[in-house]
């Protein structure tokens, strides 16, 4: 009788045991997958560049210093030129519209574009996501802090 019990006791920690490493294989197969679409490898074709649905409009509120807001389009077309249009939203009277139109390029990895305006003043930098732009910080790494959120721009 105690080797029955003792025979189900190792048989359900086996059991128990395989089923935990399943569902780790599986959670790292979902990480890749999800850092493969944003971040590939231009060498297999899997980027943001090839993978995703990336031209069309993109739309969001970014945050703002000295102003309530800043209302961001930015409209990615498939000859790899942009629209981009910039509202700093204060008073009615006052609000402040920058626009310009220019090329984009992808950076090796297919999946960053960084906008070239014909003025020179900037070159903003966007990574490219599934139905999103996530706006970066001006070396081209991901904005952290508590505001992070508030630099996605989502397709429209």
């Amino acid at each position: 009788m105690k080797l029955k019990w003792m025979l189900v006791l190792v048989m359900g920690t086996f059991l128990f045991a395989c089923d935990s490493a399943k569902d780790d294989s599986t959670e790292q197969t979902e990480e890749i997958i999800d850092d493969s679409t944003v971040e590939g490898d231009i060498s297999h074709g899997d980027n943001s560049r090839v993978s995703l649905d990336w031209s069309g409009t993109y739309k969001g509120l970014l945050p703002c210093a000295d102003c309530e807001g800043i209302e961001a389009e930015v409209t990615l077309n498939e000859d790899e030129t942009f629209h981009y249009k910039y509202v700093y939203l204060t008073s009615k009277e006052d609000q402040v519209v920058f626009e310009e139109s220019g090329k984009f390029e992808w950076d090796a990895a297919g999946s960053k574009i960084t906008l070239t305006f014909e003025s020179e003043l900037a070159k903003p930098q966007y990574r490219v996501g599934e139905n999103h732009l996530l706006m970066l910080g001006e070396a081209g790494e991901i904005i952290e802090g508590s505001l992070a959120d508030a630099y996605v721009l989502n397709k429209q």
